[in-house]
């Protein structure tokens, strides 16, 4: 059948009339996509989630008006959508990009200058886990649930210093912020004390504040009337309209705000460099907060060992076994004594067999006597200082689940569910035996669960190993995660579980020997001729 000018090809023929009527839901799902329903989203209240079903597409274009006419329709659909101004709630934070203040302040309380507000031991008493120096954006007051976990302040020091006790944000927690629409991010043009008064001068302007308003309340009002007797409408737009630009005027007057594209510009760079993240490290921090987990920057290495760690660490080192030199004996008593020594040496002969021929009756000791190398196994605290990891197999974050810690305290967080190394998969290769030992022993002693003892949960212990590292490995974008584990294969025993099998079973049951027969062999002497 031609398709005719005016006629809609998207639109469904009209079925026959002794045809049965289709279903309303299947129509649904099978029509065409229809961009209008993402606009009805911007022109209603109170909608927070509208499917839009989609359908099959036009195979090819076929000159028709109507074809073209809801392409067109779609095209400024989709126009509409994407010119869509995404604004801030009510419930925003407003934060100021400084990112050079701490530095600063930092190196002006280690010299103990003048306009430091602080003496130096105070700088030493920071916690290091805060990354001061990494801190660029400090916000003005911090609304939502989501600063449980995001955001540090800097206490301990005196004031005048600007900004104490206010929420100071590392570039990775800035720019998830201001991705999601709860940051409202500005470039500032005066000095952060204009802008960020410390928390007991904000108190003191609060009570002034309250006793002015206390006084112009018990002041008299005195009511004048214009001599002119021109009043209404006229003379309060105008005040209306210079208290709008006073507004606007205070509004811009400390600085401008900044777009997503400038946050990225600000706060992502290269490895190393302060205040900035690589993107492949944000692009991890933003896969795991989306996800709901609480993250948290590690905290930098301890301080390098020094000689008396290593004194201390040698003294206590476990003593190798040395092997004693043989001494042919030399009289008849210590000719007696070395075969006694002989007989109680448990050491592998140095010939025949490695298994000893005889009866054994357990699986203990014959693999006792195949075991002639020393199996590995951790300790709670290395006896030797183990090599720094180098960049960047280096735990950069340290991640809990959420319905694990249920309360969750970011300045005093419990010991991490795990901990993170980030490597691009573009820029780095597979890590060598020396880069995974290093980045082993960069974490504590973590020793399995309690719950998981017996043969049922051994998996679970080798997987989880006495020390272990996820190592999230981002592909252009894809984040996946590996783990690596310092397991101890040696110390799961297989063959001791075999033991107690069929000890106690002896002749007369299944696989056993011995028993009556159930034979029809012929017997002997049952009678007959005698020849």
């Amino acid at each position: 059948m031609p398709l005719d000018d005016d006629d809609n090809p998207s639109a469904a023929p009209y079925p026959p009339k002794d045809a049965a009527a289709p279903d309303a839901e299947d129509d649904a799902e099978d029509g065409p996509f229809d961009m209008k329903l993402f606009t009805s989203m911007f022109h209603k209240k109170g909608i927070a989630v509208q499917s839009v079903r989609k359908g099959q597409k036009d195979f090819e274009s076929h000159g028709t008006k109507a074809q073209d006419q809801a392409l067109e329709a779609s095209r400024r659909v989709i126009e509409e959508v994407l010119s869509y101004t995404r604004i801030h709630k009510d419930d925003w934070n407003k934060g100021w990009y400084f990112p050079d203040h701490w530095p600063q302040a930092l190196e002006e309380m280690a010299n103990g200058t003048e306009e430091a507000a602080a003496r130096p031991e105070f700088v030493r008493n920071i916690d290091p886990s805060i990354h001061v120096r990494d801190c660029v954006v400090v916000l003005e007051q911090t609304k939502g649930q989501l600063f449980k976990s995001i955001g540090r302040s800097v206490r301990g020091l005196k004031p005048p210093q600007p900004a104490i006790g206010k929420t100071w944000l590392l570039p990775e927690e800035a720019l998830f912020l201001v991705e999601r629409g709860s940051l409202d991010l500005w470039w500032p043009d005066v000095a952060l004390g204009e802008i960020i008064m410390p928390a007991f001068k904000a108190k003191k302007a609060e009570a002034g504040d309250a006793a002015s308003g206390a006084r112009d309340a018990e002041a008299p009002v005195v009511i004048s009337s214009s001599p002119t007797g021109s009043t209404g409408a006229d003379g309060e737009e105008e005040e209306e309209e210079e208290e709008e630009d006073d507004d606007d005027y205070e509004e811009f007057a400390n600085g401008l705000p900044l777009s997503l594209q400038a946050a990225y510009a600000f706060f992502i760079g290269l490895e190393g460099e302060r205040g900035k993240v690589t993107l492949p490290k944000y692009q991890v921090y933003a896969h795991l907060k989306r996800s709901g987990y609480h993250v948290l920057r590690a905290p930098p290495p301890a301080a390098t060992r020094t000689v008396d760690d290593d004194e201390e660490a040698r003294r206590t080192r476990p003593r190798e076994p040395q092997q004693q030199p043989s001494t042919t004996p030399r009289t008849l008593w210590q000719w007696l004594f070395s075969l006694l020594s002989k007989g109680s040496n448990t050491g592998p002969s140095p010939v025949g067999p490695l298994v000893k021929p005889g009866l054994y009756r357990s699986y203990v000791p014959v693999y006792d006597q195949l075991e002639l190398l020393w199996r590995y196994k951790p300790l709670a605290e290395r006896p030797e200082p183990a090599a720094a990891p180098e960049a960047p197999y280096k735990v950069f974050y340290h991640v809990w689940r959420p319905s694990k810690h249920a309360v969750f305290t970011k300045s005093d967080p419990p010991p991490p569910d795990f901990r993170i190394a980030v490597v691009d998969a573009r820029d780095t290769s597979v890590p060598s035996l020396e880069e995974v030992t290093a980045l082993l022993a960069s974490t504590p002693h973590d020793a399995a669960d309690p719950a998981w003892v017996g043969a049922g949960k051994m998996y679970q212990r080798l997987k989880h190993g006495h020390r272990n590292v996820l190592i999230a490995v981002v592909d252009r974008g894809l984040v996946n995660f590996m783990r690596f584990g310092e397991g101890t294969f040696g110390e799961e025993k297989l063959f001791e579980r075999f033991d107690g099998r069929g000890s106690n079973q002896r002749g007369g049951k299944r696989g056993g020997r011995g028993g009556r027969g159930g034979g029809r062999g012929r017997g002997r002497g049952r009678g007959g001729r005698r020849g």
